[in-house]
C-alpha cells in the first residue's frame, strides 16, 4: 500500500531557560494548499513578537520540493516578506538539489543562513 506522505510542521523548541527558536520541517512535495494552511500560522507567531529577530531550524532532509508553481511563489513572497526577521537560519539537508536552494534563498534574507546535515551541529550553531 502506498502513503502519500507530505506537509509542514511547525513548532517552537525552547532549550535551556531562556533560548528557543522557529523549528520548519517539510516532508514530501509541498503544494500551494499546504502553504494556505501553514504560511497563516507561522506569520501569527511572528506578529506577536515586537521586533522579531528569529533563529530558525529548517529541516528538508526530507523534503521533494514543489508540487506546484503557486507553492514555489508562496515561499519565495514569504521569504521576502520577511527576510528581515530572521537572525539565523539553520537548514537540514541531505545535500543534493537543495544546497542550491539554499544559496538562491540567503541573498534575500537579512540572516546568516547555513546548511547543515546533522541536527546537532545545527542546534548548538543556532545557539551560539
Amino acid at each position: 500500500m502506498f502513503i502519500d506522505n507530505r506537509g509542514v510542521s511547525v513548532g517552537i523548541e525552547r532549550v535551556g531557560s531562556r533560548d528557543f527558536f522557529l523549528t520548519i520541517k517539510a516532508v514530501g512535495q509541498i503544494t500551494h494548499e499546504d502553504y494556505l494552511h501553514i504560511l497563516p500560522v507561522i506569520e501569527g507567531a511572528i506578529k506577536g513578537v515586537r521586533d522579531p529577530k528569529i533563529n530558525a531550524l529548517i529541516n528538508l532532509a526530507e523534503f521533494e520540493g514543489w508540487a506546484d508553481l503557486e507553492a514555489i511563489w508562496d515561499d519565495i513572497k514569504f521569504g521576502i516578506e520577511h527576510r528581515k526577521e530572521f537572525n539565523k537560519i539553520a537548514v537540514i539537508c541531505d545535500g543534493s538539489w537543495q544546497e542550491l536552494m539554499i544559496k538562491a534563498v540567503s541573498i534575500f534574507m537579512s540572516g546568516e543562513v547555513r546548511e547543515f546535515q546533522s541536527l546537532n551541529s545545527a542546534k548548538e550553531w543556532l545557539l551560539d
